[in-house]
């Protein structure tokens, strides 16, 4: 028993450490640097952050923060979300109307793989063709499809995206709830800092997976929460579909699902209910039969056999080369899948290849300290200092032959991104996100055991980029999940200003 007891407590303390360490780290680097994506060819440029112009947004947004909290008797929550959606909704068909449906770089290819497929064209999965070499797209593939059934214009899934959108943000807001114990107040802060995420507003025209994965994850993660709570299996199993279909449908939030699991896990370790492990053998299950059944129809639909594709490995190689600087270190370079296509698409050799050049990778490091500093800290830096998260660039580009309809659009989509005033804002919005998560965890941690899990996903996202392959787009639901803390955090500094107005409701 008191073994069991140890465990929690070190497991506290690895994620209070990590935490910290994490966090602390973002803040200082996005005081000082800005990231941004510049051009076709996705070009990372890092500068000085305009620390003048930041802190004077970052003074706005105390203002508005003080005004919502000093007058939170007179403000509904419901009535505050349902006013959000509507300028949501605004700006969202606004942005539909006025922009090109042309997709570009992967989200094409996937789009075009599920027309083929409408078409009867199984030419897809021939050896060399897109779905071919990336299987991990399948789940994605059967989302468009089905979809395809209702329209062919690409324009159908940035609707799709914007109900995404509003879907993620309103459990934002439920988890919040299930954090605080309904707290007027966070709650009020917490709404308002899911619609002013702008990131995730304009990822509504990047038509490749990541808002509706994000928003069956988050889902999944409000049940999880009420499940801690009830201990019901019908919230364990809604949980673990949302979960398992948010990693069918993009990979990368398998880090999610692993992070469920060891959420449970340490809670386990506090509460010693054994309905908490459940939920991780549960989760696996479904997890291996749904990606089993998806693979055995997509075989049986086009009577082609499917492969596993690019090897792993040969992210880590790409995320790791020293001298992967096309982009920036440690961002997609084509020469990794080259080595999977000079071998024919052999998979045993292509592992090979890529477990010795991480090896390789690792012996420079070794043997160059100073360029692993540099190599890393770069990219780290270029992965979370972007304060747009790549959100405008993998919009309508007229370098792409993509066209916006209006003067306004144009200036936003096509200027260039050192001088927008919106990665400015942005930058003060995510500073304050930073280091308002960074105190939650110095002072309030140890309160709120259901605070634990979007701590964790961050940490597993922060180390799983730092070897793989990594796009500043790629870390955006890590931060947005900080809200609920950050929220609490932004409450307990104005408490003190206004005690007599915050305990009213």
């Amino acid at each position: 028993m008191n073994f069991i007891k140890s465990l929690y407590k070190i497991s506290y303390g690895v994620i209070w450490f990590f935490s910290i360490l994490i966090l602390g780290l973002l803040t200082i680097l996005n005081l000082k640097f800005s990231t941004y994506i510049i051009g076709k060819g996705e070009h990372v440029k890092i500068y000085n952050t305009d620390l003048f112009t930041t802190i004077l947004f970052i003074i706005l947004f105390l203002c508005l923060f003080y005004l919502i909290i000093r007058f939170s008797d007179k403000i509904d929550e419901k009535k505050l979300l349902i006013l959000f959606l509507i300028l949501y909704c605004i700006a969202g068909f606004y942005l539909i109307f006025n922009i090109s449906p042309v997709l570009r770089y992967d989200a094409q290819h996937v789009y075009n793989a599920s027309v083929a497929l409408h078409r009867k064209d199984f030419s897809i999965l021939d050896p060399g063709r897109y779905m071919y070499m990336y299987p991990h797209q399948f789940g994605l593939l059967i989302y468009e499809y089905i979809i395809g059934f209702v329209s062919y214009n690409p324009k159908i899934f940035f609707c799709i995206n914007l109900v995404g959108i509003f879907i993620i943000n309103i459990f934002s807001y439920k988890i919040t709830k299930e954090i605080f114990h309904n707290n007027h107040c966070i709650n009020l802060i917490s709404i308002t800092l899911s619609f002013l995420f702008l990131p995730q507003f304009f990822f509504l025209a990047f038509a490749y997976g990541l808002i509706p994965g994000f928003c069956l994850l988050i889902i999944g993660i409000y049940y999880m929460q009420v499940f801690t709570r009830t201990l019901s299996y019908q919230h364990l199993i809604l949980s673990c579909l949302f979960v398992v279909t948010s990693v069918l449908m993009k990979k990368n939030f398998i880090i999610g699902m692993v992070a469920c699991m060891c959420y449970l896990l340490i809670l386990f370790f506090k509460k010693k209910e054994k309905k908490l492990l459940i939920y991780s053998v549960i989760t696996v299950i479904c997890f291996l039969i749904s990606k089993s059944a998806m693979l055995y129809g997509i075989q049986s639909y086009t009577g082609k056999q499917t492969n596993d594709g690019v090897p792993s490995i040969l992210w880590v190689a790409m995320g790791t080369d020293p001298h992967n600087h096309k982009r920036a270190g440690g961002w997609y370079n084509n020469k990794y899948l080259k080595v999977y296509r000079t071998h024919r698409f052999d998979e045993e050799k292509s592992s090979e290849i890529g477990r010795e050049m991480v090896f390789n990778n690792l012996h420079y490091y070794k043997e160059n300290p100073d360029k692993a500093i540099d190599f890393f800290s770069k990219k780290i830096t270029s992965t979370w200092t972007d304060s747009l998260y790549e959100s405008i660039w993998t919009g309508p580009k007229q370098v792409a032959g993509q066209y916006v309809s209006t003067e306004f659009l144009h200036q936003l989509y096509n200027e260039k991104e050192s001088d927008s005033t919106l990665y400015m804002v942005m930058k003060a919005f995510f500073i304050l996100l930073f280091a308002t998560a960074f105190l939650f965890v110095c002072k309030d941690l140890k309160k709120y055991d259901a605070a634990f899990y979007g701590l964790i996903f961050l940490i597993g996202g922060f180390l799983f980029h730092l070897f793989w392959e990594t796009k500043s787009q790629y870390v955006y639901p890590y931060i947005f999940l900080q809200i609920p803390i950050c929220a609490s955090v932004f409450v307990k500094i104005f408490k003190k200003i206004l005690p007599e107005n915050i305990n009213k409701k």
